[in-house]
């Protein structure tokens, strides 16, 4: 339980660094919101626009329309609305925005596509060229391009979803999106080659909170005999809920209609409800969670169990428990803290513990994990040799059910001639 820690004083001399200004690439703004509109000008455009719906803005609809389909609606579930709260006020919606690499979801121009992908699809330079953008409240995601010419905001493509958006995350190199609706719906797309991998319905009280995708490693692999070259490996997604709860999502070529693995059931008391979790580098089977009350673990995901806790001293608490300020280092071999002091002085110190302080976490150290690609990159020649090769190798089985079925012939055109020569 115990770890020995060390106080960091403060660097009377601080490097500098000097980095260039930023100019602006892309300029988005969030989606405007529903209104009625004239619908004989309406009809108008939208007759010459030609363009998909997507965002749901070009529409047809007056203001008398939706002001009546609101009244209907309180009117059909007046004996609900009496129960829900009154909104606070407005809420400026917050985006949240992820990088992809060149992907088939949303490719790179024709002109750029050739010096930004290799043969086998992966990026050369590792450079993103596009990005996509949701906002909180709204039920949509956009895609935007990063190397056309113009800078307008216009969206390239539009994801309309079911729910609102709640979370969302990427793979190391963008191969995969999940994205987490406010029905606790779960969607993870497959950008590499451009379709849906997996969607699946979370139950949980709570709603998600985080996710994160998985290293392969700690993942259960199979054996694929067909096709006769690498395929797609199984992978895990790792849920998040508001309410404590814990959710390994499998996914992949044989993780289809694989069911959801709960690692770590829902918290009994409020104080208990996670508030921040990380990974652990180098470790991918390991979690570091920080909780409501102060307190932060180091649990296991493939046991499923909490393996020790991270204390500061009795002086100190953990500062900004709902927001806390923690990162790892050296290989996941440092964790390193943020702590105020408990007696009221505006006191702030970085606290660092040395992993290898805990027992509970030695054989981690000492485990060797076997690297598993999150994707494998197969080109159109490898699969061709790939597939000429297995063709050889089974070349003589072939001959010998070729000479068998021929004798199996000879055997019936035996039979059917004395069936014709007996009548």
């Amino acid at each position: 339980m115990g770890a020995t820690q060390c106080q960091l004083p403060d660097q009377a001399e601080r490097s500098q660094h000097k980095f260039t200004a930023p100019s602006l690439l892309l300029k988005v703004k969030p989606q405007s919101q529903v209104t009625g509109v004239n619908v004989p000008h309406k009809v108008s455009d939208i007759s010459h626009l030609g363009d998909v719906i997507g965002t749901g803005t070009n529409h047809v609809m007056t203001s008398q329309h939706l002001d009546q389909r609101q009244t209907v609606f309180e009117l059909n579930h007046q004996q609900h609305l009496k129960y829900m709260t009154p909104e606070d006020g407005f809420s400026l919606p917050m985006p949240t925005f992820h990088f992809l690499i060149d992907n088939k979801v949303a490719s790179a121009s024709p002109e750029s596509h050739t010096s930004l992908t290799s043969s086998s699809g992966q990026s050369r330079s590792g450079l993103p060229t596009s990005v996509i953008v949701w906002w909180s409240g709204q039920s949509s995601v956009t895609h935007y391009s990063l190397v056309k010419p113009s800078k307008e905001s216009k969206a390239d493509i539009v994801w309309p979803l079911s729910s609102p958006v709640v979370s969302s995350c990427v793979s190391v190199a963008t191969e995969f999106l999940a994205l987490a609706l406010d029905n606790n719906n779960i969607i993870i797309w497959n950008n590499y080659f451009g379709v849906p991998s997996k969607t699946v319905h979370l139950e949980t009280e709570g709603k998600v909170m985080e996710m994160f995708f998985l290293d392969p490693s700690i993942c259960q692999q199979e054996r694929v005999t067909f096709p006769p070259y690498p395929t797609d490996s199984n992978k895990c997604l790792l849920i998040v809920s508001t309410d404590g709860q814990m959710d390994r999502i499998p996914y992949g070529m044989n993780e289809v209609n694989s069911p959801t693995t709960q690692v770590f059931s829902r918290a009994e008391k409020d104080d208990d409800f996670p508030t921040l979790v990380n990974t652990l580098s180098h470790f991918p089977q390991l979690i570091v969670t920080f909780h409501k009350n102060g307190k932060v673990f180091i649990g296991d995901i493939s046991l499923r169990k909490v393996l020790c806790e991270v204390k500061l001293p009795d002086s100190y608490s953990l500062k900004s428990p709902w927001q806390p300020c923690a990162a790892s280092a050296g290989n996941g071999q440092m964790l390193y803290l943020q702590g105020t002091k408990t007696d009221g002085e505006t006191s702030d110190e970085i606290f660092v513990f040395a992993l290898r302080s805990f027992p509970s976490l030695d054989r981690y150290r000492q485990k060797t994990q076997t690297e598993v690609p999150l994707i494998i990159h197969n080109t159109l020649s490898q699969r061709v040799n790939a597939l000429f090769k297995d063709r050889m190798v089974h070349h003589s089985a072939r001959v010998a059910r070729m000479q068998a079925r021929w004798r199996q012939l000879r055997v019936e055109l035996d039979v059917m001639k004395h069936l014709q020569d007996c009548k």
